[in-house]
């Protein structure tokens, strides 16, 4: 069901976009935009991913495209909607990671430690609120450290089949999850 002309003809997308990749299979099914708009149907699972989120409004489009596809289909209940961003941020300290780690003769074992991810998990409020700290990699051959710091950043929040305007009001709070997160980064103890 999901190619650029059932999206173009639902208004889901604009008809000025250009579809460079469709895959169409009965299990799976993709359409990638030259914007950086990426489609994707799964048995159980749709997704819409944003690359170049300059390249639209992406606060106000995304929410749009993902609530006006579900509408179209009301019949098929997705129960659960993960709200997700990913952040590079270029730190100035030595070593990001050296202030959430526990500092000892483990990190210089093996020729040093060259790459980390920390998962943090949140599930005390609605919705659940999930980060992956990691070291951008590769790190510079010279020092041995990290470029920056890759942010993976997950609010989930399960919904039962007869929730559908609050699971649309959810997708369409995705710019205050984002301004949730960024107060969230604010925190984390880096230059």
């Amino acid at each position: 069901m999901l190619n650029p002309d059932f999206l173009e003809r639902n208004r889901i997308v604009s008809a000025e976009w250009k579809a460079i990749d469709v895959v169409v299979t009965p299990p799976f099914a993709q359409v990638v935009y030259e914007n950086g708009v990426h489609f994707v149907v799964e048995i159980n699972k749709f997704q819409v991913q944003v690359s170049k989120p300059a390249g639209l409004e992406w606060k106000k489009d995304l929410p749009n495209m993902v609530t006006a596809y579900l509408e179209l289909l009301p019949h098929v209940t997705y129960r659960a909607v993960g709200i997700n961003f990913v952040f590079i941020t270029h730190v100035s300290s030595k070593s990001p990671l050296s202030k959430l780690l526990q500092d000892g003769s483990w990190l210089a074992s093996e020729g040093g430690v060259t790459g980390a991810t920390i998962e943090f998990h949140y599930g005390k409020r609605v919705p659940q609120f999930n980060v992956k700290v990691a070291l951008q990699e590769p790190p510079d051959l010279k020092t041995g450290k990290g470029d920056g710091v890759i942010l993976t950043v997950n609010y989930h929040r399960d919904f039962a089949a007869d929730e559908a305007q609050a699971r649309a009001a959810y997708i369409q709070g995705i710019g205050l999850l984002e301004s949730r997160f960024l107060d969230f980064a604010g925190s984390l103890p880096f230059d």
